[in-house]
């Protein structure tokens, strides 16, 4: 990158309500975000941006990527059912908001209806296994914010060639406790900020023609 600097963007969720009145807080992905802002990994300075779970996360993200224009950008989402990190493979072009109403938005009225991850996303894996994670391929993103999110920066991603990812990540640290499920602890805050470090290195390698 001839000593250039790019930039990586990172994103996380704010804390949420879920179903049945549960609480998640703190988001993990918030605290991952946090712990990352403004750190210099290899050649990349990164950006840490907490989004709060309501539509105008969405416009904030698009303003964000408009103005930056990042090289590398990372989407963290909280996923309470799984134990383990899991790259999204697709993303679809529709909010739906939390309850029964016969509604949605589209996140991109001129946009496809879905939307790949731009990247070669069996390399991100091999080298992640390489180095020991357990995280896996997944198409669980469903119809909500971690979904817009993933659908936006991967529609950025096909349009600037920047490479993006979207991870959804376990509940763990406080709020595995308050949930009540110790005994799934097979990861970490901690665990997790390096996970996005590795990301970052391995997709730095993979952007370089368009971190000038």
């Amino acid at each position: 990158m001839n000593g250039s600097t790019c930039t990586a963007l990172v994103t996380g969720f704010d804390w949420y309500r879920g179903e049945g009145y549960t609480v998640y807080y703190p988001n993990p992905s918030s605290l991952v975000v946090e712990r990352l802002d403004n750190r210099v990994i290899g050649n990349c300075r990164v950006q840490g941006r907490v989004l709060s779970v309501e539509r105008n996360s969405v416009e904030e993200l698009k303003s964000v990527l408009s103005t930056v224009k990042p090289h590398i950008v990372i989407g963290l989402g909280l996923h309470p059912g799984t134990k383990y990190p899991l790259l999204e493979l697709a993303a679809v072009n529709l909010l739906r908001e939390r309850g029964y109403e016969r509604s949605y938005t589209k996140l991109d009225e001129a946009g496809s209806l879905a939307v790949a991850i731009p990247i070669d996303y069996s390399k991100l894996l091999d080298y992640l296994w390489s180095k020991g994670y357990s995280v896996y391929p997944s198409n669980t993103l469903g119809t909500y914010y971690c979904n817009a999110v993933a659908y936006t920066i991967y529609s950025y991603g096909l349009k600037s060639g920047a490479c993006t990812v979207f991870y959804h990540i376990p509940p763990v640290s406080d709020l595995l406790i308050r949930l009540g499920r110790v005994e799934e602890c097979a990861w970490s805050v901690n665990l997790l900020v390096k996970l996005v470090e590795d990301t970052i290195v391995f997709l730095e390698s993979e952007c370089k023609a368009t971190c000038t």
